[in-house]
């Protein structure tokens, strides 16, 4: 086994070089010497879920045989580690860049350079083996070189450092994380303003916000006005900080935000400022200290907002163990849901905690058998359900834990918030971007306010459908399940588009519910028990889809998601846009109640397609194509964090990792809408064509036609026909026009298509060209029709679009002309002339026909006179 630490104390440099040595070797484990500083262990207390460090008790040192130190050469500082010095059977690798001590390691493999920070050295061999990062992995690193040099500022600093610094940027590298990580010296100014700051502020709450407000002058002006506000923030413990400093003949305005539901940049606009949600300031001539504090104070009362609180965050129902079920047991539960412990509880009440670590021991020491009450934790950290997240956040990192259950002042265990919940609804510094929410967290207080919107249904939806719902509300409270309308209905009626796809979900269980509905409203029941799902379809109409609450897990990118039994919060937080999370409650008290955790009202209102976080387009990519769908069906906007995870997710290349049948599924929905050709155009500004069909170039003349498109198609639609029209088959013939013959006969494969799909469109590359310039060149009816007639309808369609008015014309001809066209005698009146049955039958209708087309015929009579002509010919002349 192979083996990676560095020295105790560990600071964030040796927490750096340790990732990078493991990513370079991949088969070590990472383990820490002992204790470690302050600033790493608060660091690592909220980030430890994606850092695999473990401690070193956990290791039996007789299964090592390579130890690999990074950033000391002292034996002494590596804990129980240093016994392994001794073992001539361990080889020994070291990664350090100070001067060798008096009592150092001594080992062949020793790697000792002259940098500011190890990390650099390591980080340097990982850009030249082309070794890719996380961004999380690039921030840790940067975060190591920027501690060990002051932000590359102290003498030991080198150009390889700086090297090692800009590729970890180029990696992702997080500046704003490593910010709140990093500090720099107060200068002597900076030190008595930070005195008279401290001096003259004052505490208040508003709206449960903690906020500290100073006012004060100085002679000279001073930077750092900004960094002087976070510390002042950080020694009162506080959620803002506002400094209100007069120098230079104005007033310098500072906010800091340690909330992360506080955006200080929206305040700080209102003087004419700005910056960030976690950090703004503002420059204001012509006011007095004094007339600004008391704009802010009313602003803060009237405008600030309450924070999350844990009811907001917390997943209910909570997977729980029973005392007296076995460690072996509550591992593989653990296992089974991805939880790292499990809350302990008794009828209900919460009684201990279970963790992934305690489970391990036990198994280690062949107690897997004994039950969880022997090795579970009874002194339980909790919260209750009106704790805010910046509390819930300062709990996490002060006791070191990864959970906190949300209980009642009874002990009744409500809920549960990890770790995991706090990152995904951290804003601004405060969170790990490579997980980042991006609906709004102020509907939450929304939310608690009851919204009604029986009056809506009464007006949008047909009377039948009312009296469905009404009736599902009410045998949903009779059977003590929840049951909530969802999806694009609600997003629709809200819109005034009609919409009648009835989606129905049900707490705690759809089937069940399903099976006794039917029997009360009739209709056909169809279940699917692989899915937890049910169809009720009504003579007459709707067809109601009735699923179970659910919540989805992604184990890779673009696969298929795991699905697991959920709250109705949790089914909506699955969904691909804010405007499609919405629900309204069916149960009779609460009916058309909505509920809008996730700010899908206030997106409609603002016309904005939002994913609900950043990692939406990486679990299913396929929503990228939706986005557009929904910008341009309703002439909204994608929201600008929503385009820039697009396009992170576009560079990512994650669209080329979707089945060709999931692909031909989306373009056809697209290209199924009523303003495709807006779509397919959107996809090409935004490049989302290059990840589908790299080949694709959308010339200025292919620009044109697809932009009016849906006009022709309409035109062939308004001629009387008959025919149906595959309208998504017409874009894909427009758009296989811009593509060589090689790329063409790969797209069926490429794109999963139908056999009448792949026929049409190979077919159409092969003969379109021709064929139109034939057809645009005829004045013969019969060579009109023979050339119209083998061609699919789509096929016409999309010739008339690019090859213009010429095949438009002789389009509208034939259809209104030529292709009903009969001949009266037929084949039974041609044998009793005595044409024989077989070829020459055929060859004689053909030409009847023929002559039909071309008016030489305008009867049955005379087409019997021409076949006896006909049969007084030569057998080569018929």
């Amino acid at each position: 086994m192979q083996v990676i630490t560095t020295h105790s104390g560990t600071d964030f440099d040796g927490l750096g070089a340790m990732l990078a040595a493991s990513k370079l070797h991949t088969d070590a484990m990472m383990y820490f010497p002992g204790h470690i500083s302050k600033p790493v262990k608060a660091f690592y207390s909220l980030y430890k879920d994606v850092l695999p460090i473990k401690a070193p008790e956990m290791l039996h040192l007789g299964t090592v045989d390579r130890l690999i130190v990074v950033d000391t050469q002292q034996a002494a500082r590596i804990g129980r580690f240093r016994e392994l010095l001794h073992n001539p059977e361990v080889k020994i690798t070291v990664y350090d860049h100070h001067p060798k001590p008096q009592e150092g390691i001594d080992a062949p493999d020793m790697h000792i350079v002259t940098m500011g920070a190890i990390t650099s050295y390591l980080v340097g061999l990982l850009a030249e083996k082309q070794i890719e990062l996380s961004e999380i992995e690039a921030t840790v690193m940067a975060l190591g070189i920027y501690a060990d040099t002051a932000c590359l500022t102290t003498p030991a600093t080198t150009s390889e450092d700086v090297k090692a610094v800009a590729w970890l940027l180029e990696q992702g590298a997080n500046l704003e994380i490593i910010a709140r990580h990093v500090r720099n010296p107060l200068t002597e100014g900076q030190r008595e303003l930070l005195e008279e700051l401290l001096a003259n502020s004052e505490k208040s709450t508003f709206n449960g916000v903690k906020t500290l407000l100073s006012v004060c002058s100085v002679d000279q002006y001073i930077d750092g006005l900004g960094h002087l506000a976070q510390q002042l923030g950080e020694i009162e413990d506080v959620d803002l900080v506002l400094c209100i400093v007069e120098m230079d003949d104005r007033v310098h305005l500072v906010g800091r935000s340690q909330a992360n539901h506080v955006a200080v940049n929206d305040l700080l606009e209102h003087f004419g400022g700005g910056g960030h949600p976690q950090a703004a300031s503002a420059t204001i001539k012509g006011k007095s200290p004094a007339e600004i504090r008391q704009e802010l104070v009313g602003w803060l009362e009237s405008e600030l907002r309450p924070p999350l609180i844990a009811s907001d965050l917390m997943s209910s129902p909570v997977h729980t163990a029973t005392q007296d079920i076995s460690m072996e047991a509550a591992g593989k539960a653990m296992l089974r849901f991805g939880h790292s412990g499990l809350p302990v509880t008794e009828d209900g009440k919460l009684v201990g905690v279970i963790s992934r670590r305690d489970v391990d021991k036990a198994l280690n020491h062949g107690l897997s058998h004994a039950p969880v009450k022997a090795f579970m934790s009874s002194r339980v950290v909790t919260i209750s359900p009106g704790a805010t997240l910046d509390e819930i956040q300062r709990t996490l990192i002060g006791k070191d834990i990864g959970r906190l259950p949300v209980v009642d002042p009874v002990g009744q265990l409500l809920g549960i918030v990890t770790r995991t919940d706090v990152l995904r609804s951290l804003h601004g510094r405060s969170y790990p971007h490579w997980y980042q929410t991006n609906y709004r967290t102020e509907v939450n207080q929304r939310a608690r306010k009851a919204t009604v919107l029986t009056e809506l249904m009464a007006e949008t939806l047909p009377k039948r459908l009312q009296g469905v719902l009404l009736l599902i509300g009410q045998e949903a409270e009779r059977q003590n399940v929840r049951a909530y309308l969802v999806g694009g209905i609600v997003r629709d009626m809200m819109l005034g588009v009609p919409n009648l796809d009835v989606d129905i979900v049900i707490e705690p269980a759809a089937i069940p519910f399903a099976e006794h509905l039917a029997k009360v409203i009739g209709g056909e029941l169809k279940t699917y028990p692989q899915f937890n799902t049910a169809t009720i379809n009504l003579p007459g109409g709707p067809s109601i889809d009735l699923v179970t609450a659910r919540t989805e897990f992604y184990a890779n990118p673009a696969a298929m998601p795991d699905i697991e039994v959920s709250t109705i919060k949790q089914d909506l937080y699955r969904r691909d846009f804010t405007i499609n999370t919405m629900a309204i409650v069916l149960n009779g008290p609460s009916y058309g109640q909505l509920l809008d955790f996730f700010g899908g009202r206030a997106d409609l209102d603002e016309g904005a397609v939002r994913v609900l976080f950043n990692l939406s387009f990486v679990d299913d990519p396929t929503r990228m194509l939706r986005a557009v769908r929904f910008e341009q069906r309703y002439q909204f906007k994608i929201e600008p964090e929503t385009l820039r995870f697009l396009k992170n997710a576009l560079d990512a290349d994650l669209l080329k990792k979707i089945s060709g049948e999931r692909m031909r599924a989306e373009l056809l929905a697209l290209f199924s809408e009523p303003h495709a050709p807006r779509m397919i155009l959107r996809m090409d500004e935004l490049g989302i064509w290059e990840d589908i069909i790299p080949e694709l170039t959308l010339s200025d003349r292919l620009i044109r036609i697809i932009r009016h498109a849906a006009e022709h198609i309409e035109w062939f639609v308004e001629l009387g026909t008959g025919v149906e029209i595959d309208r998504p088959l017409v874009y894909l013939l427009i758009i296989s026009s811009a593509l060589q013959p090689g790329v063409v006969e790969e797209l069926p494969q490429r794109l999963a298509l139908s056999k009448r799909e792949r026929e049409v469109l190979l077919f159409f590359q092969e003969k379109s060209t021709i064929l139109a310039q034939d057809l645009a060149s005829q004045d013969a009816n019969s060579e009109i029709y023979q050339l119209v007639h083998p061609l699919a309808p789509e096929a016409q369609v999309a010739a008339a679009i690019l090859y213009g008015e010429g095949v438009r014309r002789q389009l509208a001809h034939y259809w209104t002309n030529l292709a009903h066209v009969r001949t009266e005698a037929n084949g039974h009146d041609l044998l009793q002339l005595g044409v024989r049955s077989g070829p020459e039958l055929g060859k004689v209708l053909q030409n009847l026909h023929i002559a039909r087309l071309n008016g030489m015929v305008q009867s049955k009579d005379e087409e019997l006179e021409m076949a006896r002509r006909l049969l007084s010919m030569p057998d080569e002349g018929r």
